[in-house]
């Protein structure tokens, strides 16, 4: 029998929690900490006792990466092809780490507005990966999280499927020989 999103979730526990009022420059600290230590480098982003969003590095990068002008008219200027390029200057990227610095985690995080429940298909959590870009989504049960599941996870029983062998696709080590 095929298993479910409950079969391959990772238990809440296991991520760390910033609230909302966090500047990026704090949860920065707290990323490179959970990376150094081998943890899971998604956030929960908390606001009165709720997840209110996920940040993860795909949001970090977003909130830096330049903004790209279309072709035509923009705020009443006229915008050519060249402008329409991302700026690629050197020293850009460390403005614009500077600029986000002091940002809010709830003016940069993903709202957390999609879920899967723990009976749900490893192909509902493929397409939410998919479709949305997601790097994680919240399971549900009863109205709490109860855990979070990745695409390294689909992935990691992907290659059980095929190889029939179970491995923890984060350390390689092998679980159960099919």
């Amino acid at each position: 029998m095929e298993k479910s999103v409950k079969d391959i979730m990772i238990p809440i526990e296991k991520f760390p929690t910033i609230p909302a009022g966090s500047s990026v420059k704090e949860v920065l600290g707290v990323l490179r900490k959970a990376m150094e230590s081998g943890n899971n480098a998604t956030l929960l982003v908390m606001e009165n006792n709720t997840l209110a969003g996920i940040l993860s590095f795909r949001e970090i990068l977003q909130a830096v990466n330049p903004v790209v002008f279309k072709e035509g008219i923009y705020r009443g200027w006229s915008v050519t092809e060249e402008l329409s390029v991302p700026l690629f200057l050197n020293g850009f990227f460390t403005e614009k780490c500077r600029e986000i610095s002091n940002l809010e985690v709830r003016d940069v995080m993903r709202p957390a507005n999609q879920f899967l429940n723990l009976k749900d298909t490893l192909m509902k959590a493929l397409h939410a990966f998919v479709t949305n870009g997601f790097e994680a989504v919240p399971v549900w049960q009863d109205g709490r999280i109860v855990g979070m599941v990745g695409p390294m996870e689909v992935i990691g029983e992907m290659a059980a499927i095929l190889t029939e062998i179970s491995y923890d696709i984060r350390d390689g080590k092998k679980l159960v020989a099919g």
